[in-house]
């Protein structure tokens, strides 16, 4: 059986589960819908589904690791998160080229909530401590299927560690992104760029003492446009993107994201977006039943194999938001995200 065939197969049954039913409550939201694991990605408002050939793009589409050029390994830190001070986000990440035809890649997400909490015995005494955290090893298999088409899919191990209790499960996303040059009659390159994702297409959950919890089963569906004024001298890219989200088995999160970068003679981007989201204000008049707002960023491409004999270029992104408000009582500071990436080519 071929490449091919085998991704039909996987199409169709992605298909049959989700015809299943199942029903999300919010849980775990911190990893699936809190912080991003690209200070990019924040950057352009949380859209990522038609962007192709980043190590990020596996939270949102694994199909856009697939033309990865050879070894890629990056590392993103962010915080605060809303009460938890001490709360960090961590994501590792690694991505290697195996031979133009496949494209793996391994990537760790941790939410830790910084605080240390202690179990005690009946006369007041602690016996043991713990740090609550949330966790997620991701294996993504990505192939271009042709230069146009690309698809991908992870495989997810998802971990609760509440009151030092270990809960744990799979769960597999699925997606694809086709491009299209379009015809310019001058020196320049456009192109534009479709993509769709199913992240927990399986509608997994996990299990605990007294309850299943289900985890959120997101598609995503979008377009971007890339354009290269000068292909010579290529002094000034820009991308637009545009993305919906919709969950299949909650009523709420469904939202759109836009975001836009503009990259100055291949060093300096500057990046802006926007996103909106409709959340469960649970009927309390104070709290918020969407959240919404602007987002920016900035980064810098070091092209190392320009001015020494080492294939590699190093890229560093950065950002500071504030933390959007679900409640009309509450404003929020600053949380910082910073990543930084290494890329070897062939």
């Amino acid at each position: 059986m071929n490449v091919k065939k085998c991704w039909l197969m996987i199409i169709i049954l992605m298909l049959l589960f989700v015809t299943l039913h199942a029903d999300y409550r919010g849980a775990f939201s911190e990893l699936f819908f809190g912080r991003q694991p690209s200070s990019r990605a924040e950057a352009m408002g949380r859209g990522y589904v038609t962007i192709d050939g980043d190590m990020d793009a596996y939270f949102y589409n694994p199909a856009g690791i697939a033309n990865i050029n050879f070894l890629d390994v990056k590392f993103t830190t962010s915080s605060p998160y809303y009460f938890a001070d001490k709360a960090r986000y961590y994501q590792f990440g690694l991505g290697y080229n195996l031979n133009n035809d496949i494209v793996i890649g391994l990537n760790i997400n941790i939410m830790s909530y910084g605080e240390e909490y202690y179990t005690l015995n009946e006369i007041g005494e602690i016996i043991d401590g713990y740090t609550p955290y949330l966790s997620n090893y991701t294996l993504t298999m990505a192939t271009p299927l042709s230069d146009a088409l690309s698809v991908g899919w992870n495989i997810n191990y998802f971990n609760v560690n509440d009151s030092n209790d270990l809960h744990n499960t799979l769960f597999f996303d699925v997606g694809t992104i086709y491009k299209h040059k379009l015809t310019s009659f001058f020196a320049s390159e456009n192109e534009i760029s479709f993509g769709a994702s199913i992240r927990n297409f399986t509608f997994s959950k996990i299990k605990f003492d007294s309850t299943d919890e289900e985890l959120p089963v997101i598609s995503r569906f979008g377009f971007s446009y890339s354009f290269l004024p000068n292909v010579e001298k290529n002094t000034i890219e820009v991308l637009c993107q545009a993305e919906y989200q919709y969950l299949l088995n909650y009523d709420y999160r469904d939202g759109l994201h836009l975001g836009l970068e503009t990259k100055f003679i291949e060093i300096l981007s500057l990046r802006f977006g926007y996103y909106y989201e409709n959340i469960d204000d649970g009927g309390h008049p104070d709290n918020k039943d969407q959240v919404s707002d602007f987002t920016y960023g900035f980064g810098i491409d070091i092209p190392v194999y320009k001015f020494a004999d080492y294939p590699i270029s190093l890229q560093i992104d950065y950002t500071s938001l504030p933390q959007v408000s679900y409640s009309q009582n509450y404003d929020w500071d600053n949380f910082n995200s910073f990543t930084v990436k290494l890329s070897w080519n062939k």
